[in-house]
């Protein structure tokens, strides 16, 4: 509790005149279905950001990444995830004109997570999941322990056709100063569609507030993501 409560402070501190950031998510997953309850993702994603003094969210590299998740379905309403190897090469965020040059980051990450999902087909469902990662990082700090609690709604507006909601808090738990806390929080609405059997597209907004390791003062984002999911069952 304490730490949410930290958090809390520091978002309310923070001036009203921090930055806007415009950023775009690409991602896409094969996902194979080793068994009824046993699944394995591939995932690759790419993020870009506006330049200096422009809005185009698709001007410069933000973020890319390479991940893999093992997924275990424990009931019908509850999963375990984990992810035993993920790299990301990290840019930093265009507020002032040298940012443009910044030399680009790079992160190893380490992810267990639980998922629980109340399902009610035709009606609106809730789900919440929280996960734990430990990031390595090529620069300070050198490594952080963070946590990321996801609350969210589903309304089931077509047998192919779903709308979500939810928010999700993210806070440092080791390896950065008390200021640093918070980490970051994502509001996100959108959709998702069964394209074909074996496709799913994902599409939103998300508009976070942000307080980079380096940075003093919050960022705030308005973030559009598209996501596609190739299924493959191996029998």
């Amino acid at each position: 509790m304490r730490p949410a409560v930290v958090a809390l402070v520091w978002i309310c501190a923070f001036p009203l005149h921090a930055q806007m950031h415009d950023n775009s998510w690409f991602r896409a997953t094969l996902s194979i279905s080793l068994s009824k309850n046993l699944q394995v993702d591939a995932e690759l994603q790419h993020r870009r950001q506006n330049g200096f003094s422009n809005s185009d969210m698709l001007d410069k590299s933000l973020m890319a990444s390479a991940r893999t998740w093992v997924h275990y379905r424990y009931r019908p309403d509850i999963r375990f995830s984990a992810s035993p190897f993920a790299f990301f090469l990290h840019q930093k965020p265009i507020v002032h004109e040298s940012d443009e040059k910044a030399a680009s980051t790079q992160e190893i990450r380490f992810a267990l997570a639980a998922e629980l999902r109340h399902d009610r087909p035709g009606r609106v469902s809730a789900f919440y999941r929280a996960s734990l990662e430990y990031r390595l990082l090529n620069n300070y700090p050198a490594s952080v322990i963070r946590f990321r609690n996801r609350l969210g709604l589903t309304c089931d507006i077509h047998r192919k056709l779903q709308m979500f909601v939810y928010d999700e808090l993210f806070l440092n738990a080791d390896g950065i100063n008390p200021a640093h806390v918070f980490d970051h929080n994502r509001i996100a609405a959108g959709f998702a569609c069964e394209m074909a059997p074996a496709v799913k597209l994902e599409a939103g907004y998300v508009y976070i507030s942000r307080l980079p390791l380096q940075a003093e003062a919050l960022l705030y984002e308005n973030n559009v993501f598209v996501s596609l999911t190739f299924r493959l069952h191996r029998n």
